[in-house]
């Protein structure tokens, strides 16, 4: 951001305008892309088979090959997370819900060759890292959620 800023104050100057408007230009526009990098990103995992997964950073749109051959069109989308299983296993993506009670739990099931968009901005816990009986919370009165993917069969 401030390395904009400082170059904004460079072009300024060379122009022979006030630094000061180089400086508040350069800061914006730091500050614009580092917020785009910072909420502009979602989560793409690839199940591979077993406890084998790849987790990505993904911004923008995109289509993932197949082992198959065929490929899959993924959306990015602010806080969901995609999930696509290239693998011939079955695999379950449970939301844990802490601190209230919720009768409106996410549960996904993912078959072999499909793709899963979660409702949440990340997955917290794999396979045998299950997630613990209880965490703690400052409000007991909102909602507090993990998600935790595992296999199925």
């Amino acid at each position: 951001m401030f390395i904009l800023a400082f170059l904004g104050v460079l072009i300024a100057k060379r122009m022979k305008k006030l630094p000061a408007g180089g400086f508040t230009i350069g800061f914006l526009l730091g500050l614009g892309l580092a917020l785009f990098f910072i909420l502009g990103a979602s989560r793409l995992y690839i199940l591979h088979g077993g406890d084998d997964y790849s987790h990505y950073v993904v911004y923008g749109d995109g289509e993932y090959t197949l082992q198959d051959g065929s490929s899959i069109h993924f959306e990015d989308r602010y806080g969901r997370s995609n999930v696509i299983n290239d693998s011939q296993d079955r695999y379950g993506c449970e939301e844990i819900v802490y601190a209230i009670f919720s009768m409106s739990n996410n549960y996904y099931i993912l078959e072999p060759g499909e793709l899963e968009s979660i409702d949440a901005s990340s997955i917290d816990y794999f396979f045998d890292n299950e997630p613990p009986d209880e965490i703690p919370v400052a409000d007991r009165s909102e909602r507090v959620s993990r998600y935790w993917l595992y296999q199925l069969d």
